[in-house]
């Protein structure tokens, strides 16, 4: 562990142990991630070497392990401040610049859509080999908020404090992500996110998308087969669904990844109004789960 006031590149570099038990990533993947944003990271801080506070930026290198554990750990900015003998107002402007440079310079370099092309999965060639896609939401956990319209605004019945913003992503059969959408209030449908992605107009009769109920009556979305008013789901149309809940376990898997990363995995206590913010985070957050799953897949 390192030392108060110690930065950590000199030693986080040394192992991959050290530096995937505080970032996520190997030694390998954060020189990847780092090659993206050096020079950004650099001209910043030679145009802003000391900050309000009268301290020096720390370098580059040290910029963006602060950020990824900041990402990784979740633990609060007066914490980490304090760890490293930082100023809160300097380590806010770390994390704020850093991660602004990865939404920029990493993000649309891990997150392509082009990736849907080049999976393909024998399991649906007998049912629909236009898909390409998996789609689904997931919640991240807020406080409850105070007022009653707020309760009702960010109401989530599967977030374990029932209160979240919420984000959805797409994945290729093979668990990469290629789609990110903005954060919204946790009570929004699943069926209105999608509309208001940039996902439909991705979407055409060669590439479809497989999602749940949630997804019903959106062009190029297959969801599963339901039971009619007054009969029961046919035995073929059991046995598609159970095929189709098969492959989309794809993205629940995806959904792990992406929470191992407490910022959100556990409750977010930032402000929860501040959506930009929020989405930047999910974005790098996902980006950087699709550079650890390059090395490592998810189970199919």
């Amino acid at each position: 562990m390192c030392t108060t006031g110690q930065l950590p590149y000199s030693e986080w570099s040394t192992s991959d142990d050290i530096m995937h038990d505080r970032t996520g990533l190997t030694v390998k993947q954060y020189g990847l991630v780092y090659k993206h944003i050096f020079k950004h990271l650099f001209t910043l801080r030679q145009r802003r070497m000391i900050t309000t506070d009268n301290e020096y930026l720390p370098t580059p290198h040290n910029m963006l392990l602060l950020t990824l554990y900041y990402l990784r750990r979740y633990r609060s900015i007066d914490f980490i401040a304090h760890e490293f003998r930082l100023s809160h107002a300097t380590l806010h402007h770390i994390i704020s610049t850093t991660l602004d440079s990865l939404c920029i310079y990493m993000v649309p370099s891990l997150i392509d859509f082009l990736h849907s092309i080049l999976s393909t999965s024998p399991q649906l060639d007998n049912i629909a080999n236009n898909i390409k896609l998996i789609v689904d939401s997931t919640p991240i956990c807020i406080p409850q908020p105070k007022s009653k319209d707020e309760r009702k605004k960010y109401y989530h019945i599967k977030s374990h404090t029932n209160y979240a913003v919420k984000f959805q992503i797409a994945t290729s059969l093979s668990g990469m992500i290629v789609s990110v959408s903005d954060v919204v209030h946790g009570s929004m449908h699943d069926n209105k996110l999608f509309k208001q992605s940039p996902l439909p107009a991705l979407l055409n009769d060669n590439c479809q998308v497989l999602g749940d109920k949630g997804y019903m009556g959106n062009k190029h979305v297959i969801i599963p087969h339901k039971k009619r008013k007054h009969s029961e789901i046919t035995s073929s149309e059991s046995a598609i669904n159970k095929i189709q809940n098969s492959v989309r376990v794809v993205v629940e898997n995806v959904f792990h990844r992406i929470k191992q990363y407490r910022i959100v995995g556990t409750v977010y206590q930032g402000e929860k109004t501040d959506t930009v913010k929020i989405s930047s985070i999910v974005k790098v957050v996902c980006a950087l789960t699709n550079l650890i799953m390059q090395d490592q897949p998810v189970r199919a």
